[in-house]
């Protein structure tokens, strides 16, 4: 029997080395499932008495965005804290990890709460899958490639970057007081947000204004979200 947490994870990761991918139905590449990863792994869990919980969900992004071919998704990213407790002994490992779900109905929570557990799997026991982000070029990036080549006019400009553009400089003036009284979507006031929540937060903003279809004022508001946490971030700090 093991242990500790950390004996119970080398033992589970010297059991459990490797997952196959699959192919979804009317997908044309290949991945590994949530599914695939628990049915190799859960057992595993279970002779060394670990179990997974989600300890708590740090902040959560939700939005809308319009594809190249016009249709309306809604997009979730969230970032969380999973917890791994070795029942016998009580010790524990807390690990961050993040998921992001798009869909047309009302699906993307649940698949970013998906993507969020199995990656948690996945890096915690090092499992090997062939699924490698540094082997592949970003499929986004590819689209926005094209996309620019066939664009016949200038796109348009943001308030930030026609500003630049003028020879106007762009600083950051806000103040601590109004940064700190930004709220996120759930209400939740940035100055009540700890340093890992904002950063979280501000990631999952950068992401957003990455993706395709978004208004230059959308893109606007993004940054100033931004620049608030990058004001409180900083008075903190100053603070240390």
């Amino acid at each position: 029997m093991t242990e500790n947490i950390y004996t119970a994870i080398v033992a589970i990761m010297n059991s459990v080395g490797y997952v196959k991918k699959q192919r979804g139905n009317n997908l044309n590449y290949t991945y590994t499932g949530e599914a695939a990863l628990i049915a190799a792994i859960r057992p595993e869990m279970v002779d060394n008495n670990v179990i997974m919980t989600v300890h708590k969900i740090n902040s959560t992004i939700r939005e809308t965005y319009q594809t190249s071919k016009g249709t309306n998704m809604n997009s979730t990213y969230i970032t969380g804290t999973i917890r791994f407790t070795h029942a016998p002994s009580g010790s524990s490992i807390d690990v961050e990890s993040v998921g992001e779900g798009s869909d047309v109905g009302d699906k993307s929570s649940p698949k970013a709460l998906t993507g969020m557990y199995k990656y948690a799997l996945r890096q915690t026991f090092c499992i090997e899958t062939g699924d490698d982000p540094d082997n592949f070029a970003s499929e986004q990036q590819e689209r926005n490639t094209k996309q620019q080549a066939q664009q016949a006019q200038p796109a348009k400009k943001t308030l930030v970057e026609a500003a630049t553009e003028l020879g106007g400089v762009v600083k950051n003036t806000m103040s601590l007081e109004t940064a700190e009284n930004m709220v996120d979507s759930k209400k939740r006031r940035y100055g009540d947000m700890t340093v890992d929540e904002l950063a979280g937060y501000s990631i999952g903003i950068g992401k957003l204004i990455a993706k395709n279809g978004l208004t230059a004022e959308k893109k606007d508001e993004y940054k100033m979200k931004q620049d608030s946490i990058g004001v409180i971030l900083a008075s903190r700090k100053e603070v240390k």
